[in-house]
C-alpha cells in the first residue's frame, strides 16, 4: 500500500468508496476532510503521572501505537497529519 502522500485523489476516493460529487457536497476542498480528521483527534490522552519523564514518553508512545492499531479514525488521520501539503 502506497503512503498517503503518494496516492492520487481518485485512488483515495475509490478506497473510501466515495465519489467526487459526494466529497464536494460535504466539503469545500479536498483538504477539508484531512483537516477534519486531524481536528477530532485529542491532543493527548491523560495518563497517570510517572516518576520520570522518560516513562511518561514511553507510555504515550505505547498508547499511540495501540490507538493506531485499533482506532480507525486515528489510523486514517496519521497519513494526512504527516503529509507536508496539508
Amino acid at each position: 500500500m502506497a503512503p498517503w502522500g503518494e496516492l492520487h485523489g481518485s485512488t483515495r476516493l475509490a478506497r473510501a468508496g466515495v465519489t467526487k460529487g459526494a466529497l464536494y457536497f460535504h466539503f469545500n476542498s479536498k483538504e477539508e476532510p484531512a483537516l477534519g480528521m486531524m481536528d477530532v483527534q485529542p491532543d493527548s490522552v491523560p495518563l497517570p503521572p510517572q516518576l520520570t519523564m522518560f516513562q511518561e514518553l514511553v507510555d504515550q508512545g505505547r498508547l499511540l501505537a495501540y490507538r493506531l492499531r485499533h482506532e480507525t479514525l486515528v489510523r486514517a488521520s496519521a497519513g494526512p497529519a504527516m503529509d507536508q501539503a496539508v
